[in-house]
């Protein structure tokens, strides 16, 4: 299954949310930069209110497709424990890498001032989106925040993921609702016929005519 681009993800995504569950008092939150195209879809379609989530891959310094790890919002840190090991990182590497990360995630906030913080997540439902899951970083750390924030529950609503990727990540969500798991997967954009660069003003825009 192939998506044309992430708005019709988006909207294939709400329809399979309404048939899961009751998404009337949920909040759908999306992680930048192309979680909010589809965190728009969805909130257009079901007419819930959209929020956003700011996070950050921390990457292997010798491979930058590497995901080690994660920051969320609120200094939350998730490490991939089994890869942190084999890559035998020094403590101070990590602090150093974790620390990058967190800056980019502050200087992200900065960018999109307070358009993002509209919503109290305390004691809500959280429909957390993304266009796709390579590794479960990005949402694990995205969902450890959230649970910070005060959410009462996480759901994970993403239109692809790998079979691997899907097991992992059941201990970390109340539920998951996945359009696509494919037997071969080598990236998120091999699922969509267009997947261009989300832009941060496109975000921007996106927010201010949501609120």
């Amino acid at each position: 299954m192939r998506f044309r681009d992430r708005e019709q993800a988006g909207i294939l995504l709400a329809e399979a949310i309404r048939k899961e569950f009751d998404y009337s008092a949920s909040i759908v939150v999306g992680i930048p930069r192309g979680g909010m195209i589809i965190a728009h879809s969805v909130s257009k379609t079901l007419q819930i209110p959209i929020g956003m989530i700011i996070v950050k891959k921390i990457t292997h310094p010798s491979n930058r497709e590497l995901a080690i790890g994660a920051v969320a919002q609120g200094n939350v840190v998730f490490w991939e424990q089994q890869i942190l090991k084999d890559s035998k990182l020094s403590r101070k590497e990590k602090i150093k890498l974790s620390e990058f990360a967190k800056d980019l995630v502050k200087k992200r906030e900065k960018v999109f001032g307070l358009l993002y913080i509209t919503l109290d997540f305390h004691g809500k439902t959280i429909i957390l989106v993304d266009d796709g899951v390579a590794t479960g970083a990005t949402v694990i750390a995205a969902s450890m925040a959230l649970g910070k924030m005060g959410a009462a529950s996480v759901i994970l609503a993403v239109p692809v993921t790998s079979s691997e990727i899907y097991r992992r990540l059941k201990k970390y969500f109340s539920k998951i609702i996945v359009l696509n798991i494919p037997e071969q997967f080598y990236a998120v954009g091999q699922f969509y016929e267009e997947f261009p660069e989300v832009s941060e003003e496109e975000i921007t825009n996106l927010l201010a005519s949501s609120t």
